[in-house]
């Protein structure tokens, strides 16, 4: 299964909570939610829009029909025809998960790719799907920065760090293997910009991103069908409490 689907066939699990703490909505307006946020998942979910896909507190947003569906198929056939384990995937199945396997390429890596096609109708079709890879990076970003900039002003200016068309799917050969030691999740629950301490807390230090500050994925179907975009089975989409929080709070 590609990672890239569209957004609104992903599927949210919301879990029932016990009563919250009297304190919650006064540490909420205190700014809790962001400083204190594992403490707050777990005490005051509700309180901190915990339960909420479109949250101002948590600053995230889902939304729908971000590029149209000819474009969602240019994309897919570019990613079966130039995504790799190349290029800055070498020598890694995935940099999250040892269960799945994953390919991808960088806008640059799909332009070299497209160039070195041969010369007349392959080689321009090739890139016109990397000129809507670009045109759908170009139409996320500012959707984001437009979003997000309602809730923060400091995101009205964003810059990308790191673009990529990534391709997943969950190995059963290396899951059976590991049953023991790996997460029920072919890719885990993570965070762009830390890494994640024995204690459990996020560190926003070397030698992770640390200064990344927004995450946006454009989620796709699996290409095959009428028009390539309705035959997607299987993945899950989930906000967590925490890294190693348990699915049923998920």
């Amino acid at each position: 299964c590609w990672l890239l689907r569209v957004l609104e066939c992903c599927v949210f699990l919301i879990a029932t909570r016990a009563a919250e703490d009297e304190h919650c909505p006064e540490w909420a307006e205190m700014g809790r939610c962001i400083s204190d946020w594992r403490l707050m998942a777990k005490k005051c979910t509700t309180a901190c829009e915990g339960h909420l896909l479109t949250s101002r507190i948590r600053q995230r947003l889902l939304l729908e029909d971000v590029i149209d569906r000819s474009q969602c198929k240019s994309l897919l056939d570019l990613a079966k025809a130039a995504a790799t384990m190349e290029g800055d995937y070498a020598d890694k199945k995935s940099h999250y998960s040892k269960v799945e396997n994953f390919w991808g390429a960088t806008p640059s890596e799909a332009a070299r790719w497209a160039v070195a096609q041969p010369a007349g109708e392959q080689r321009e079709r090739a890139k016109e799907q990397v000129r809507a890879y670009i045109e759908a990076v170009r139409t996320l970003h500012q959707l984001v920065q437009q979003r997000m900039g309602e809730m923060d002003q400091s995101a009205q200016r964003l810059h990308a760090d790191y673009l990529h068309l990534a391709c997943r799917e969950g190995n059963e050969t290396l899951r059976s293997a590991q049953a023991a030691t790996v997460p029920p999740e072919s890719h885990q629950a993570h965070a762009d910009n830390c890494w994640i301490g024995k204690d459990g807390a996020c560190h926003r230090e070397e030698p992770y991103y640390f200064w990344r500050s927004h995450s946006a994925v454009l989620y796709l179907h699996e290409s095959s069908g009428a028009d390539g975009l309705d035959s997607y089975e299987g993945g899950r989409f989930f906000y967590a409490d925490g890294f190693n929080a348990p699915p049923q709070t998920r």
